[in-house]
């Protein structure tokens, strides 16, 4: 083996590493701002829920006034 292709091999491995660590920075970042969401007794997902349980209330609501007129 000469020392040019000890020198490309040092060099793949090094590549393969950082790739490695940029992967591991990036799924860590996910996971800290997931639990950053979830923090403080879940306000996050209470509002989400909330919102979303006012807009069915909403649809809904709209419904049964329509099925009322019809006299369904």
């Amino acid at each position: 083996m000469d020392a040019r292709s000890l020198r490309k091999d040092r060099a793949l491995v090094r590549a393969r590493s950082l790739r490695s660590n940029r992967a591991e920075h990036a799924f860590g970042f996910c996971v800290a701002t997931l639990f950053e969401l979830l923090s403080d007794d879940s306000r996050f997902l209470r509002k989400a829920f909330r919102k979303e349980e006012s807009i069915l209330k909403k649809y809904l609501s709209k419904k049964v006034s329509t099925f009322s007129s019809l006299g369904i």
